[in-house]
């Protein structure tokens, strides 16, 4: 500690006068650059990052509907097969197509990936 206050002592007595008083001017410079770059940059990144959620919010709210709907069709598949009853999933799985049909056609291939992975599920458990 003693060795630092000593170095210290020896930097500032090796400089003129004119070297701290030049520093001590540029402060306010320095802080205003600082103050304005932050007022600047700062609500443009708020802004920007407003605008992306507001621009993307129906893509974000389909994708999360989609997968809450994905979750609750292989729900009540899985209940359907378990419960042993085709005739009635088979009229399910024609209802939940035609349905998703109607509402958005982007869907439409996730239920036929998860309605088909559910029936060869079904019959491969049916045939063991």
């Amino acid at each position: 500690m003693v060795e630092v206050r000593k170095w210290i002592d020896d930097f500032i007595a090796s400089k003129l006068m004119s070297f701290f008083n030049e520093r001590i001017r540029k402060l306010p410079e320095r802080w205003q650059k600082l103050c304005t770059i932050f007022t600047a940059v700062v609500p443009f990144i708020g802004l920007f990052f407003m605008k992306m959620v507001f621009d993307n919010f129906m893509p974000i709210f389909r994708v999360g509907t989609a997968l809450f709907g994905f979750l609750v069709i292989d729900y009540r598949v899985q209940a359907l097969i378990t419960a042993g009853k085709v005739s009635i999933f088979m009229l399910y799985c024609f209802k939940i197509i035609t349905n998703l049909d109607s509402i958005t056609p982007t869907l439409n291939c996730f239920t036929y990936l998860i309605l088909s992975y559910s029936l060869s599920d079904f019959w491969s458990i049916r045939l063991t």
